[in-house]
């Protein structure tokens, strides 16, 4: 255990160093997420971890992350949030405190029968008896594995039980899951919205490590994303907005902590720059696995009253009809989707962007490819990406 906070201490300097030389905070946090995946497993398989030691490791492995962001600033609300699940719209990174004791218990399962044949015992009981090690550490193996199954009549070893360390880690960590949800609903409506748009799969591909150029982020731009998809105030949103339009007018709204107007600012063509470099992303992502496309095509059909009616892409795969393909980037939190349940619900403004697409395109099958600014992806944008992508 002392090998392991030191490993972990020295970590958290080693990646100090690194970042202060020049490496890239994206490039330092992928590399964090990676090196603390499972270190402490083995510990805890091996003789478990004491609670009070696992508490200890998550609360400096926070402290650390919350050194992703300007002046360490990880308030209590965030927290949980580390350990969710991406799709969940948590960071995914692992929880000693909430693994540990599933990975002792799944250990002293598959071991069990092998130790009471070994020692020529009938039972665990009479193991418990025999060992004193065994009488201690058996109690709360039993009580994991009867927490994860439901059945209070559960015995750690019972050869009639499946009980990995997936299946016992599962309870604990839907129970945190719960429980941060519930603690994110205290701080309001928005909240809520916020937290349910940054989840779904990919909403967080961004926090893998970078390979090629689209992927790198400014160390700024990286605060910035992380602090949105944690729901957390954007230091540099204060005064008024200063876009200008072609006229060179001034915007002049008040600039809100989360950052939302500046997503959303229709001055100085913001929208349409956003708009268009991810079209061209798409485009590109296309392209580079064998699916042909044609951007800003004017389709005459697609809409009766608009004749000069545009679709962002076209994109031809071979063997399969053409795929009409429009992308909008949407908030969770506008009035509408807020109106309609956005947080209550996932996917709400990826819902009524898609329809509203629909209705724009009535003569043609369109696919809308619809992101929430939090990062949760529609459901054809999702079923797009599964058709163009390798199968492997």
């Amino acid at each position: 255990l002392i090998a392991l906070e030191a490993t972990r201490t020295r970590l958290y300097e080693r990646l100090t160093e690194l970042q202060q030389g020049g490496l890239s905070l994206q490039q330092g946090y992928a590399l964090l997420r990676t090196r603390v995946g499972g270190d402490a497993t083995f510990l805890a398989r091996a003789c478990g971890i004491p609670a009070a030691s696992a508490t200890s490791l998550d609360k400096a492995f926070e402290d650390f992350v919350g050194t992703y962001l300007e002046n360490s600033d990880l308030p209590a609300v965030a927290r949980p949030r580390i350990y969710l699940r991406v799709s969940d719209g948590g960071l995914g990174m692992h929880s000693v405190a909430a693994t540990a004791p599933a990975a002792n218990a799944a250990s002293w399962h598959s071991c069990i029968p092998h130790i009471l044949k070994r020692m020529e015992l009938p039972t665990v009981s009479a193991l418990t008896t025999a060992s004193p090690w065994c009488a201690a550490s058996l109690p709360a193996c039993t009580l994991q594995i009867q927490l994860a199954s439901g059945d209070p009549a559960a015995i750690v070893g019972d050869p009639d039980i499946s009980a990995s360390q997936r299946t016992l880690a599962s309870a604990p960590l839907a129970a945190a899951a719960v429980k941060a949800r519930a603690l994110i609903a205290t701080t309001g409506r928005a909240a809520q919205a916020a937290f349910r748009s940054a989840g779904g799969p990919g909403s967080a591909g961004w926090l893998l490590p970078p390979s090629l150029a689209p992927h790198f982020l400014s160390n700024p731009a990286f605060r910035v994303a992380l602090r949105t998809r944690l729901d957390l105030d954007i230091p540099c949103q204060v005064g008024l907005c200063q876009h200008r339009d072609a006229a060179g007018t001034i915007c002049g709204h008040p600039l809100d902590a989360k950052g939302q107007h500046s997503r959303s600012c229709r001055k100085g063509g913001w929208l349409v720059k956003k708009h268009n470099s991810c079209v061209d992303e798409l485009a590109v992502w296309c392209n580079n696995n064998h699916a042909y496309t044609i951007k800003e095509a004017i389709i005459p059909n697609a809409n009766p009253d608009h004749p000069e009616a545009r679709i962002d892409l076209i994109v031809q795969i071979p063997g399969h009809a053409p795929i009409y393909v429009d992308v909008t980037i949407v908030s969770a939190l506008a009035q509408e989707p807020m109106r309609r349940g956005s947080t209550l619900k996932d996917g709400v403004a990826c819902e009524l962007a898609a329809r509203a697409k629909q209705a724009k395109y009535p003569g043609i099958t369109v696919c809308a490819f619809v992101v929430e600014e939090h990062g949760r992806f529609g459901e054809d944008a999702m079923n797009f990406l599964k058709k163009v992508a390798p199968q492997d």
